[in-house]
């Protein structure tokens, strides 16, 4: 039996039905005013970025901190990020 997602994921077969342009820093993003409840489904790193949280919907965070290169698309249910440098544009 499969457990409900703590938040709710975005179902819509499109990305971009909302989207942000956030700074460095600690980002709930089912929580940004305005915006959808759900989790984002892309970030793009405007600039290099290392993020220190990076969680999927479960809260789950399988990443090492690291710098990603401008440009970098992370394709994925993310309800939460912490991160330096950026900006980051992200994408529900």
């Amino acid at each position: 039996m499969a457990l409900a997602a703590p938040y709710q994921i975005n179902r819509s077969e499109r990305v971009g039905e909302d989207f942000a342009a956030l700074t460095a820093g600690a980002h709930n993003l089912t929580e940004q005013s305005g915006k959808p409840a759900t989790c984002v489904r892309r970030i793009l790193c405007i600039a290099a970025t290392t993020f220190s949280v990076l969680q999927n919907h479960a809260g789950v965070s399988g990443h090492s901190a690291a710098e990603l290169p401008a440009g970098t698309v992370i394709d994925a249910d993310v309800r939460n990020i912490t991160f330096t440098g950026g900006p980051v544009m992200v994408f529900w």
